[in-house]
This record gives structure tokens, sequence and C-alpha cells, in this order.
């Protein structure tokens, strides 16, 4: 059984530390996000690999646009039997370009 401790013995936390070089009276009132936005664009690195994310991910969702224009070929096409010609000759393309020599 817990022990009950009075009221006047628990250590309430402090004010939330505000963001430097902003004044108090135009964070009152302030959301959350806007408050996490002051602090983060502060943070260079945090804020550029933020943005390479963003990048990475829109080179993703851009990948299947891509790739009918490049290759020619859908998401389930299947080209393990298909053939490659190298060096003038056609070779398997499911095995090392190096052993059907």
């Amino acid at each position: 059984m817990a022990i009950p401790i009075p009221v006047g013995e628990v250590e309430a936390p402090g004010e939330p530390p505000l963001p430097t070089g902003v004044p108090a009276a135009q964070i009152h009132g302030r959301s959350p996000l806007y408050l996490v936005w002051l602090r983060l664009r502060r943070n260079f690195l945090a804020l550029a690999c933020g943005g390479l994310f963003v990048v990475i991910v829109l080179f993703c969702l851009a990948a299947p646009l891509r790739v009918d224009q490049v290759a020619h070929t859908g998401p389930n096409d299947n080209h393990i039997t298909d053939k490659v010609m190298i060096d003038g000759a056609r070779k398997p393309m499911s095995s090392h370009p190096t052993a059907h020599q």
C-alpha cells in the first residue's frame, strides 16, 4: 500500500523554458506547434536533415513515374529470363555477366 504524500511536499514543475530571443508576451497564447517551430528553426542541422528527408520522400513517390519512362517496364514485370547484350553476345540477365565468358 502506498503512503500518501501531503500536497505541500510534492514538487511541482516550474514554468516551461521559453525560447531564447522571444519575449514572454509574444509566447502567451501561442500553440505548441508554433513554440516547437520557434525552437526548431534555430537548429540548422535539424532543418537540413528534415529537408533531406522531404527530398528523399519526394524521390520515392516519383520513382514509379520515372521508371516507366526510363526502363519502359512496370512494377509487376518479371525479367529473370530475359537476355541482355554484352560485348555483342546475348547473355542471361539472371546471372553474373562474367560467368558465361
